[in-house]
């Protein structure tokens, strides 16, 4: 190796990589089954994320499949953008107070603070268990 070709080399690594360092948020915190009174969300390894909520008794108002990707810190919590796979809507009058159902393509974010995630594109909180176990996601 010639005396030029390693400092070459560092510089190259450097300008690739970046000089502020890297961001090593993962989905991994989001990764598991997160609950509510009458709803449920798991969430892959992958980012897949699958959730159902119902009206509060016995009928079932969407099942929604999301991808999570670009995890990123935002002060004390990690938010990842949510694009919609699939969105079955069951029951539309649930939609009525201004919020139009989720559909294919569009895209909201999840946030993860304390336990609990806050899904933008239907405004329901998921708990993690210990969370859940403090009443912080509904009966």
């Amino acid at each position: 190796m010639s005396k030029l070709a390693a400092p070459v080399a560092i510089i190259a690594a450097i300008m690739l990589t970046g000089t502020g360092g890297s961001d090593r948020t993962t989905l991994r915190p989001f990764t598991g089954t997160w609950i509510g009174h009458t709803r449920g969300l798991t969430v892959d390894r992958t980012g897949l994320a699958k959730e159902f909520i119902s009206d509060g008794c016995c009928h079932l108002v969407i099942r929604l499949t999301t991808r999570l990707s670009h995890p990123r810190r935002a002060g004390g919590a990690i938010v990842a953008t949510a694009t919609v796979v699939r969105a079955r809507i069951y029951d539309r009058s649930a939609f009525r107070s201004g919020r139009a159902p989720p559909r294919a393509g569009e895209r909201g974010r999840f946030t993860l603070r304390r336990g609990i995630i806050t899904e933008r594109l239907t405004g329901t909180t998921y708990c993690d268990a210990r969370t859940s176990r403090l009443g912080r996601c509904g009966a």
